[in-house]
C-alpha cells in the first residue's frame, strides 16, 4: 500500500513529458476540474495552494456524497431467520469479527485459519465450528471441503464470504522471489476461486445464496507502484475473478448474488507497522534495490497517515447486513460496495499516471546514488 504515498513535491515543476499520459492535457486544467491530494502540491504558491485546496475538497466530498447516496449499504434486519455462513480466515482481524457478529445473531458460522490455537479459541465460541486450514496449500483446501461438507450433511450453505487474505509490499518486480509470488497468488486468488468452486454446490441448496469477496482499494491500477507488486496485482485479480462469477451466477442459479467489497483500512494486523515492514522487505533483496528502502519507508508512512482506519466491528456490521438485509426479499443488492474509503484513495484513480511515476523520481533526487536515472 505504500503506493498510498504523496507524490512529489510540485506539479509546477513536474517535466511536460509527465502528462503525456493525457492527449493535451493542461496542468491549469487539471487544477480545476480533477481531484488530487492536496500532498501532490506540497510546492504550490501559496495562494494557488489555498484555491486548489478548496477545489479538491469540495469536489472529493461531492463525490463521497453522490457515491454515497447510489450505492448505500442496506440495514441489517432486527431478526429473522439464522443462516449457515462460511468465513474464510475467521481467526483473526476482519474475519474474527464477522464470525463474531453473525455467530451473536444466531447464524450457525463455519471458518477456518492456519493457527491451530486460534482455532481452537473460535471453536469456544457459541455456533460456530472451525477447522485448520492453510488456504494458500491445495491440499489443505481439499481436506477442508471435505470437512465442511461432512458437517454440513444435506443442510445448505447460504453465505460464503472470502475474506482471507494477506497483504505484503517491499518486493522489487525486477527481483521478486517466485515463492512470495506464488503465496500471495495462491491465497488472495487461487484459494478463492477453489474455495467457491467447491462450495457451489452446497450454496446452491440454498434459495438465495450469497457470495461476498472482499477485496480492496489497492485493486486500482493506479495504486500499483513500484515495490509494490503482489497486493495491488492479486486483488485487482480477484475483482475480475468477482465479475466473471457474478455472470456466471446469474446464469446457473438467478436468485444467488455475487458481492465485491472495495475496502478501506481497518485496524488488523494488515494496518500495524507497514512502513517498517516493507522497508524491511525490500532491504532483504540487498543493492541496488536495498537503496530504496528508506524512501518506501517514508513514503508508505505518509501514505498511511492520511487514512482513517476503523474498527473491524463496522466491517463486521456491514457483512452482517449484506447476509441480513431488511429488504432481501424485495431489492438486489448491488455489486460492489465501498467500505471506510478514504478522501485520498478516491482522488488517486483521477491522477495522471505520468505525475505518479514521476513522483518516484522526484522522491529519490538526492538520496539513491545507485538509480542511474535520477544520478
Amino acid at each position: 500500500m505504500h503506493a498510498l504515498a504523496p507524490w512529489g513535491r510540485s506539479i509546477a515543476s513536474t517535466p511536460k513529458g509527465v502528462w503525456s499520459g493525457a492527449r493535451g492535457f493542461r496542468p491549469q486544467v487539471f487544477t480545476r476540474r480533477c481531484m488530487v491530494a492536496p500532498a501532490l502540491v506540497g510546492g504550490m504558491k501559496q495562494q494557488n495552494f489555498k484555491t486548489f485546496g478548496s477545489v479538491c475538497a469540495v469536489v472529493s466530498v461531492s463525490a463521497a456524497v453522490w457515491k454515497g447516496l447510489r450505492n448505500p449499504l442496506p440495514d441489517e434486519a432486527s431478526a429473522g431467520q439464522s443462516k449457515t455462513v462460511l468465513v474464510t480466515g475467521g481467526t483473526t482481524g476482519l474475519g474474527l469479527a464477522t464470525v463474531q457478529r453473525l455467530a451473536k445473531r444466531g447464524d450457525h458460522v463455519i471458518t477456518c485459519g492456519r493457527n491451530a490455537q486460534r482455532v481452537a479459541e473460535v471453536n469456544q465460541l457459541p455456533n460456530v465450528t472451525g477447522f485448520v486450514c492453510d488456504l494458500a496449500k491445495e491440499d489443505d483446501i481439499e481436506q477442508f471441503v471435505y470437512q465442511v461438507k461432512a458437517h454440513l450433511g444435506e443442510r445448505p450453505l447460504d453465505a460464503l464470504v472470502n475474506n482471507a487474505g494477506a497483504s505484503r509490499g517491499g518486493d522489487p518486480v525486477l527481483a521478486i522471489r517466485t515463492a512470495e509470488l506464488d503465496a500471495a497468488w495462491n491465497l488472495n486468488v487461487r484459494a478463492v476461486a477453489i474455495v467457491t468452486r467447491d462450495m457451489w454446490p452446497l450454496l446452491t441448496r440454498s434459495e438465495t445464496p450469497l457470495i461476498i469477496n472482499v477485496g480492496s482499494t489497492c485493486s486500482h491500477p493506479k495504486f500499483a507502484g513500484a515495490f509494490s507488486l503482489t497486493y495491488p496485482l492479486t486483488k485487482a485479480a480477484l475483482r475480475s475473478y468477482s465479475n466473471s462469477l457474478r455472470q456466471e451466477v446469474s446464469l446457473l442459479k438467478p436468485s444467488a448474488q455475487v458481492v465485491h467489497l472495495t475496502t478501506g483500512a481497518f485496524q488488523t494486523g494488515l494496518t500495524t507497522d507497514v512502513p517498517k515492514k516493507y522497508a524491511e522487505v525490500l532491504s532483504s533483496y540487498g543493492p541496488p534495490f536495498a537503496d530504496f528502502a528508506e524512501v518506501l519507508q517514508q513514503r508508505t508512512a505518509q501514505g498511511f497517515a492520511l487514512l482513517k482506519p476503523k474498527c473491524p466491528d463496522e466491517f463486521a456490521a456491514s457483512v452482517a447486513a449484506l447476509v441480513h438485509p431488511v429488504t432481501e426479499h424485495k431489492v438486489r443488492l448491488s455489486r460492489e460496495y465501498r467500505l471506510n474509503v478514504s478522501t485520498m484513495e478516491r482522488v488517486v484513480p483521477w491522477v495522471p499516471q505520468g505525475l505518479l511515476d514521476y513522483s518516484w523520481v522526484s522522491d529519490c533526487k538526492g538520496r539513491v546514488p545507485s538509480c542511474a536515472l535520477i544520478a
